[in-house]
């Protein structure tokens, strides 16, 4: 039988350096307000980052960058544009160019959703975001320039 005591010892070790990559990844600002969720919500947050953050993003076979442009194409598919300003920041913050960017949620754009639908990405999503505003949409523009 498993010891518990050694359990929970693994738990937060992986908890904790799920954390240091999180925060590499994605800033302190969200880890404050991650902490700052109810109390309800801590043992799924803890989940997330044990299993997400330690166990999968720190494993070797993929740079940061690539898992980032992963993340951002399941995101735009899923529709989750709630989440995607977040991760365009930790995409940023691994290395990823306004052109990589692009063309990784350009990609997503034409990739059919959940529903089955086409989720194309406006620029309503893109603008939602001060920084977006600034770093992405002047790459995104000439796209639309020369048409007629």
């Amino acid at each position: 039988m498993a010891s518990l005591e050694a359990i929970e010892k693994a738990k937060h070790i992986l908890y904790d350096e799920g954390t240091v990559i999180r925060q590499e990844v994605l800033g302190s600002g969200h880890i404050a307000q991650s902490k700052a969720l109810p109390e309800f919500l801590q043992p799924v947050q803890g989940m997330a980052v044990a299993a997400g953050w330690s166990m999968c993003w720190a494993r070797e076979g993929l740079e940061r960058k690539t898992r980032s442009l992963l993340c951002l194409v399941m995101l735009a598919v899923l529709g989750r544009d709630h989440e995607l300003g977040v991760h365009v920041r930790g995409a940023i913050s691994n290395g990823c160019t306004k052109e990589e960017i692009r063309e990784a949620l350009l990609q997503a754009s034409l990739s059919p959703s959940r529903q089955g639908t086409v989720p194309i990405l406006t620029f309503s999503t893109l603008f939602r975001y001060q920084f977006m505003r600034e770093y992405l949409v002047p790459c995104m523009l000439p796209l639309s320039r020369g048409r007629s």
